[in-house]
């Protein structure tokens, strides 16, 4: 064998080593994230939250389940058995502004977006109430939104 046929052949075949090597480091890297995305950090049952904005009480969480998933690269709890939220009025620590409940709800942390999913319900302390399969909560925007058909009822006061 010649000198440069040997120098050809030793250069393709560390091209294609490297080739390899470096295709076979993406997808391992590829399979750890993805199994990130998969290790539950958090499990807590009957969990009961109240947040509070200058001493005065404005939100109360309730879910029989939250399940968190931290680790991956779009961290999210889930809350597969429903939720219940409720807030409250300004001025007082017990009159009741609204309240939301939905079969299930999710949470994108990065996003800070929640989405609330089965036999959503919102009610408002004036009456209205609102009814839909899906609802989205943008927290950054401060937006309520739903992409399917939503009833909304008028209070009579």
């Amino acid at each position: 064998m010649s000198l440069g046929l040997h120098r050809v052949i030793k250069g393709a075949l560390l091209l294609m080593g490297s080739a390899i090597l470096l295709f076979s480091c993406k997808s391992k890297q590829t399979v750890v994230e993805e199994s990130l995305d998969a290790i539950k950090t958090e499990e807590s049952e009957n969990l009961t939250i109240i947040m509070s904005e200058n001493g005065r009480k404005s939100y109360l969480f309730t879910t029989p389940l939250l399940e968190g998933y931290t680790l991956g690269r779009d961290p999210y709890r889930e809350f597969r058995k429903g939720i219940k939220i409720t807030t409250y009025q300004d001025d007082s620590l017990t009159t009741v502004n609204a309240t939301l409940e939905s079969n299930y709800a999710i949470y994108y942390e990065k996003r800070e977006l929640w989405e609330a999913k089965g036999d959503v319900v919102g009610r408002k302390f004036d009456g209205k109430q609102l009814y839909t399969q899906q609802l989205f909560w943008d927290a950054r925007t401060q937006k309520v939104y739903s992409n399917v058909d939503t009833k909304l009822v008028q209070g009579n006061n």
